[in-house]
This record gives structure tokens, C-alpha cells and sequence, in this order.
């Protein structure tokens, strides 16, 4: 158990002597300051949309989903289309 410590004892002292590669890039002089973790980010511009904005983009993209499906499917098949999508649309979150 002896014989064990010091070979384990000699790789680590060969492994702490070796050099650093010499493509390695330079360290900084000093580190970098990272964000303090309770600094709290900056107001947003923006204000969050209303229940009417909500409703309203969600009335265009379903009513560009069912033309888009119509101009795919076909003539025959858009009736069946318009009715599959309209009963599988769900309403906007509140």
C-alpha cells in the first residue's frame, strides 16, 4: 500500500511540473468582473400586449392559416378545411 502512495504521490508531481502549451493564450492581468446577482436588468420599452392586441393577432393568424389551407387543399377540399379549422381553433389566453 506504500509502493501505491508513492507512485500515485510521483504522477502527481510530474503533472504539476509540466508547462502549459505554447499556443496557449495569454491569461488577463486582472479578471473580469461578472453582474452582480441581485442587479436587476433595465426596463423594457415595450408594453405588454392587450387583451384586444392578443385577440386581434390571433384573428389574423388563424384567418391566414384557413386561406393558406384553402389555396393548398384545392376547391373541393376547402369547405372541409375552413370547418376542421375553425372548429379545431382555440381561443387566445386571457
Amino acid at each position: 500500500m506504500l509502493v501505491v502512495a508513492f507512485a500515485a504521490a510521483g504522477c502527481t508531481s510530474q503533472l504539476a511540473d509540466m508547462a502549459e502549451p505554447t499556443n496557449t493564450p495569454a491569461r488577463p492581468a486582472a479578471d473580469r468582473a461578472f453582474p452582480s446577482v441581485n442587479d436587476m436588468p433595465a426596463t423594457r420599452d415595450t408594453k405588454p400586449l392587450s387583451a384586444e392586441e392578443r385577440q386581434r393577432i390571433s384573428d389574423e393568424l388563424s384567418a391566414i392559416r384557413d386561406r393558406q389551407a384553402a389555396e393548398t387543399a384545392g376547391p373541393a377540399a376547402s369547405a372541409t378545411a375552413n370547418a376542421t379549422t375553425a372548429a379545431a381553433r382555440k381561443p387566445a389566453p386571457q
